[in-house]
């Protein structure tokens, strides 16, 4: 009995405790003004850039400072469960397929472009001779565009032409084996940075850059208004992105609780 009665609260609790994080998501979305299908999209395009694209930055303002701190964990938490959804993974997926790195094309083969090369020639002529029918007053003009193609017809089969010698077969190819060494330790790095079905390491990118970002932020720097504009004082921090300015302005405790969760975070990825 007491086993059943066991399992009954943790279902409840659990059932819980789900349902108050469902409500507090929703709760900042709608404050935020963000469908699911938004924050969704939102949460990949930044994780992948990594970028830190804020959208309503103007309604989280509004946010009271002793709430915002809460607000970030919510925030956390449903970013971090979304980094495991099978929608997330496989938009994961499809961005590694985007960075894999092209392969270079094979050359063709000099006797085939010499072949292609000689069929363009014969078709000109055809073409000419043609052009003489249509327009007899121009042959003169035709008739020496046609002598210069069939010299270079000639010239094709010239055994002191190199341009289509076995000679620039090793020369293409010794260039496109180089291409492949390039190609083949570019897919390796890929491979490593983007591994198939696991975004923990564009994860751990993100991560690291936040912490890097918010990790020197002076909270006490001083600010003066230039024409009803809050600016800093110290011009270094004035030319600092958009990102160190907005954890400034969030507040050391909103920015520290989101640095904890992303250490966090961070460790658990290791």
């Amino acid at each position: 009995m007491k086993k059943y009665l066991f399992l009954i609260l943790v279902f409840a609790f659990g059932f819980t405790a789900n349902h108050l994080y469902d409500k507090k998501v929703k709760s900042l979305l709608t404050q935020m003004k963000m469908s699911e299908d938004m924050a969704e999209m939102t949460i990949f395009s930044n994780l992948s850039g990594p970028s830190f694209y804020i959208p309503s930055a103007s309604e989280l303002k509004k946010i009271a400072m002793g709430e915002r701190p809460s607000m970030v964990l919510t925030a956390a938490e449903y970013i971090k469960t979304q980094t495991t959804t099978p929608g997330f993974v496989k938009k994961y997926n499809e961005y590694r397929e985007m960075k894999k790195p092209s392969a270079p094309e094979k050359p063709q083969p000099m006797s085939e472009m010499k072949e292609q090369y000689r069929k363009q020639i014969e078709e000109s002529i055809a073409n000419t001779d043609k052009m003489i029918q249509q327009m007899p007053d121009m042959k003169a003009t035709f008739e020496e565009s046609k002598k210069s193609m069939q010299q270079q017809l000639a010239d094709l089969d010239d055994p002191n032409n190199t341009m289509f010698s076995p000679d620039m077969d090793k020369l293409m190819m010794d260039s496109y084996n180089q291409q492949m060494d390039i190609y083949n330790q570019r897919v390796a790095e890929w491979e490593e940075e983007y591994p198939v079905n696991n975004p923990d390491y564009m994860v751990k990118k993100w991560l690291n850059s936040f912490l890097e970002i918010s990790g020197g932020v002076d909270y006490n720097a001083e600010t003066k208004e230039v024409n009803g504009k809050k600016v800093f004082v110290n011009q270094n921090y004035e030319r600092k992105d958009y990102m160190w300015k907005f954890c400034y302005r969030s507040g050391k405790e909103t920015v520290e609780t989101a640095r904890t969760f992303a250490q966090k975070w961070l460790s658990e990825l290791k």
